[in-house]
């Protein structure tokens, strides 16, 4: 069975970890095509942008919200693991 990106669990950055190979954080990236790979494939970003002051600060009370609308400038980095 083929695992996918949504079947995955977040594993923060520590050590004894090793990250993803890039071809296989290549595979994970195509279901994620808001999320851009960083740094030979180790991180990904993802740009937020917001009409004003108060929908980015809304945007941070509520971090959920930013994942569900992508017309929402938050940057958002994490390790692929």
């Amino acid at each position: 069975m083929t695992e996918t990106l949504a079947e995955k669990t977040c594993t923060p950055c520590r050590g004894g970890v090793p990250p993803l190979a890039r071809d296989e954080a290549l595979r994970f990236q195509s279901q994620a095509p808001e999320w851009e790979l960083r740094d030979d494939a180790r991180r990904i970003d993802r740009t937020f942008r917001f009409r004003n002051f108060r929908e980015a600060l809304a945007s941070a009370a509520n971090p959920a919200s930013r994942l569900l609308n992508s017309t929402n400038v938050a940057s958002s980095r994490r390790r692929l693991s």
